[in-house]
């Protein structure tokens, strides 16, 4: 169990060894995302772990969220959270890998596309299997942190992809992210020049590394961001 806190309350969430079990950056958006006014009636939760951003929306704000994960373990987590909390009427959990799932969506179907995706991630190998039910924890470190396609695209690629057919007309992205691996600027500029998205700073925050569980990095904080796509 680990716990996510918010300002209302605080959720006391399934987690394992092969599932992030800190909720620093999860805590940060939940700490600034009501003052940001955005419609978050169906909202669409890419990378979602053990569903610390669904069930903050769901429970909080009535969205009907849509929970989506690479990681078989974080999508059991999810399920697991989702009906620890009472919300599977507002909350379906998918597991699979999100480059081939959304094209499976309905369109114009979401109003909010929320993530923490990958930010400057490294090539690397993650399991010996492409559906990523070999796991360890060697290889598990890089689960999320370095996912990419044969093409080279990684998850905020295919997020903002994704935007064309699934965001309503009047739709956002939402993406979390620090600076613990690279230069969340130049990554998300480059990325959204590349689709033509429009992109604007909503806030920045330092974080302690203890939040994150990247205590490893020999300082005390990390700078979070949050970012609006359009």
């Amino acid at each position: 169990m680990s716990i996510f806190k918010t300002p209302a309350r605080d959720y006391d969430l399934i987690t394992t060894e092969f599932v992030c079990n800190k909720f620093g950056l999860a805590e940060f958006f939940a700490e600034n995302f009501p003052r940001f006014d955005l419609k978050c009636a169906n909202v669409l939760d890419v990378g979602c772990g053990a569903g610390a951003l669904s069930i903050y929306l769901a429970e909080q704000f009535s969205a009907k969220v849509l929970a989506v994960d690479l990681n078989p373990q974080a999508a059991a987590c999810c399920r697991k959270n989702v009906e620890k909390y009472n919300l599977a009427k507002k909350i379906a959990v998918m597991e699979g890998n999100f480059a081939e799932l959304y094209k499976t969506l309905d369109e114009n179907s979401f109003d909010l596309i929320v993530s923490n995706p990958p930010i400057d991630a490294d090539y690397k190998f993650i399991t010996d299997s492409e559906d990523f039910s070999a796991m360890n924890d060697s290889k598990y470190k890089f689960l999320t942190n370095s996912w990419h396609d044969e093409r080279g695209f990684d998850l905020t690629d295919y997020i903002l992809l994704a935007r064309q057919n699934l965001l309503a007309e009047d739709g956002n992205i939402v993406l979390i992210c620090c600076d613990a691996e690279g230069n969340p600027d130049k990554y998300l500029k480059n990325k959204a020049n590349r689709y033509g998205c429009d992109i604007k700073l909503l806030c920045k925050e330092k974080i302690p590394v203890e939040k994150l569980g990247i205590t490893f990095l020999n300082r005390a904080f990390v700078n979070g961001y949050i970012r609006l796509l359009r």
